[in-house]
């Protein structure tokens, strides 16, 4: 497990088959979030990148994988 209190970074690192990482891809740019699929994919915020923001991401992602 991840201990979150321990982590500072703006860096998530994810792995998956090009198929998913396509899908995932089209299925938040019709959010607007912008990704670049790969197998291989480094998903970072930046300073203008408000909480908010991330947060829409993360349900973004969950709604993904979830259905």
């Amino acid at each position: 497990s991840i201990d979150t209190t321990m982590v500072q970074t703006n860096m998530v690192f994810v792995d998956t088959d090009i198929d998913t990482a396509n899908a995932l891809q089209a299925h938040l740019a019709e959010r607007d979030i912008a990704i670049r699929a790969g197998t291989h994919m480094r998903l970072v915020t930046h300073l203008d990148v408000s909480t908010a923001d991330v947060d829409a991401v993360v349900q973004a992602v969950r709604g993904f994988f979830t259905h």
